[in-house]
């Protein structure tokens, strides 16, 4: 292989160095850095092996500019802060099924958890804290796990009631369970994909009772589709207006799309926090932070930088290709 230009050599060894900071920041935890391979191939150093399985899923959009356009408009709306003063803490088991969110307002609320398959262990985190929990799924038969806080509906989540009553809106099964006017509550939602409509559905009131808000946002890589992508910065502008992002983890079981240079992970996980309720400040955090686990433990987390800090990247970038 030809040895590359001088002009890409500073990006491709800044790329390594941040890879190297970033695994001695986290000894604990498997990250990687997109650009590491094509970095060390371009520079003649040995590659790095990967245990098997490990490389995480990546699908390759390199020249869409209107997709990478979007995905920085997508970034810019999901820019967390820091609410000043008080700290982040893990609900939920380790890996896939635990959230961070910030430690207020968790004791004795009433939690809705969206979305529930085979895991309940945010649910008990939550009860264990004496919040009761209303679960909504209807997957599934019913819980893997009972607990006397507990409140299980096999129901699902969509903007409107349905006439045969499979699907509710949240703002009708706040109504149904006597929670109108509560403020004090908090929501788990993971719907997949259904969080887009429901969440833009919502009143403004209805997103104001909610204190803090944990969702899983699904197939951001379909964001090159027009109807979709007004859909989703739609909603995105919409939790805005009442809420401040403060966590931002990427799911590492959806794939990571490389487009024109910038990064945009499938799946994304974020913790909103109600607006009114802190007062916020910039934070220089790198994400993933170290309350963070891949949610899958057999690939490498994805690094997606100091997203909160002015003029860092929109995502984590690449080296030119060599």
């Amino acid at each position: 292989m030809p040895f590359p230009s001088l002009a890409t050599i500073p990006g491709m060894l800044a790329i390594i160095i941040r890879e190297e900071r970033q695994r001695a920041r986290y000894p604990g935890q498997a990250v990687v850095h997109i650009g590491e391979r094509l970095g060390r191939r371009a520079l003649g150093l040995p590659a790095r092996v990967h245990p098997p399985g490990r490389v995480p899923p990546v699908r390759m959009k390199r020249d869409n500019p209107a997709l990478a356009a979007t995905a920085r408009e997508i970034f810019e709306f999901v820019r967390p802060m820091q609410a000043e003063g008080v700290p982040m803490v893990r609900k939920g088991k380790d890996h896939d099924g635990g959230y961070v969110m910030l430690d207020a307002g968790l004791h004795d609320a009433i939690a809705y958890s969206l979305g529930i398959s085979n895991d309940v262990s945010w649910d008990m985190d939550m009860a264990a804290l004496g919040c009761h929990i209303f679960q909504y799924d209807h997957t599934i038969p019913g819980l893997p796990s009972e607990h006397p806080n507990f409140h299980f509906f096999r129901q699902g989540i969509a903007p409107t009631d349905s006439e045969d009553g499979v699907f509710a809106s949240l703002t009708s099964l706040i109504h149904r369970n006597g929670h109108d006017g509560r403020t004090d509550l908090v929501l788990k939602m993971d719907i997949e994909d259904s969080e887009w409509d429901v969440l833009s559905a919502l009143p403004e009131a209805t997103l104001g009772q909610f204190s803090q808000i944990a969702v899983e946002f699904h197939l951001l890589l379909q964001t090159d589709q027009p109807d979709r992508r007004a859909k989703v910065l739609r909603t995105l502008s919409h939790l805005n207006n009442t809420h401040q992002a403060v966590h931002v983890h990427a799911n590492n079981y959806g794939a990571l799309g490389l487009i024109s240079g910038v990064t945009l992970p499938d799946t994304l996980e974020i913790t909103y926090v109600r607006r009114t309720d802190h007062r916020f400040v910039k934070t220089a955090q790198r994400f993933p932070t170290p309350l963070d686990m891949p949610n899958n433990p057999a690939v490498f987390d994805f690094d997606l930088g100091a997203l909160g800090r002015d003029g860092a990247p929109m995502g984590a970038r690449l080296a030119p290709p060599v």
